[in-house]
Order: C-alpha cells, then structure tokens, then sequence
C-alpha cells in the first residue's frame, strides 16, 4: 500500500488549458461519495490500488459541515492520475464511486480575465506549455505556435503567463 502521512513528497501540480477550464493533470474528480467516507478512507482506496497518493479533499458544505458528495484526490504522477480516471468508476463499501478529471474552473475564468485586461492595455499576453514548462519552450512560426520537440500543440492546451 502506497499510502503514508508522514512520508509525503511535495508535488507540483502540471496544469493544461482547456475549454472546460485548468486541468490538473495529476488530480481526479471523484463524485458519488458518500457522507460516511472520510479522506483517509479515500485516500486509503487508491493507495490500496498501489497508487501514490499525495493529497485528498472531500468537498463540505461550508454551513452544514457535511460532505457535498465529490472530492479530488491527487497523485504523485500525471501518469497515475490518468490511470485511475481510465477506471471510470470504483466500489467503496457498495457504493460506486465516478471518476473524471479535475478541472479549475474558477482558475481558468481568472485567466481569462487577465488575458482580457492584458490586450486592452496593448500588451500580448506571453505562452508557455503547461504540460511541461521546464522542457519545452514555445516558438512562433509562420503563424503556429510550436514547442521545442516539434510537436504543434492547440492553443488550448497553453496557458498565458501574465507579467506583472
């Protein structure tokens, strides 16, 4: 079992843009969880599976203090988040539990309008490719933004990078 407390490694979450919003990529989704499931049973789920994982939250009521019935959970890799949200679903005690990926939703209409007050003051908003920003530098040519292993990417899956 992959699961420890006191042996966590900190993670840096790789985040794409999307038109649903941020993905973070080394994050899930899970809905259909039930009141009585605490994190550390949920946790103790995917690290059972041998996953890694990193951090857990079940989302609460902020009134009532009780659990809205979806959570995220997230790895150590990008590679195993994926791995879990290809299962689709997974029982706890009888229950299914769906997963999907974890999307920022919030984040992303925050970047949205930044890029929006960046091109009314004239400025361009600058890209770099969240899928691996310490790897890939993004390249304008002839109208197509490319990273540096050759491979064109969609706009979409750039994020802008407002200075300030």
């Amino acid at each position: 079992m992959q699961v420890s407390r006191t042996n966590k490694r900190p993670v840096s979450p790789v985040e794409v843009w999307t038109e649903r919003g941020i993905q973070v990529l080394n994050r899930v989704f899970v809905r259909g969880i039930p009141n009585e499931m605490t994190e550390l049973q949920l946790e103790i789920l995917f690290g059972g599976m041998g996953y890694e994982v990193q951090n857990v939250r079940i989302v609460e009521d902020i009134k009532t203090g009780e659990s809205k019935g979806y959570g995220f959970v997230t790895f150590r890799t990008a590679d195993e988040a994926r791995k879990v949200q290809e299962m689709g679903v997974v029982q706890w005690n009888g229950r299914v539990l769906q997963l999907d990926r974890a999307v920022k939703r919030k984040a992303m209409l925050l970047k949205q309008q930044q890029q929006q007050f960046a091109m009314s003051q004239g400025t361009l908003p600058v890209y770099f490719m969240a899928q691996s920003p310490d790897s890939a530098v993004p390249v304008l040519m002839e109208g197509q933004v490319w990273c540096q292993e050759n491979q064109m990417l969609p706009i979409e899956n750039w994020m802008p990078l407002m200075q300030g």
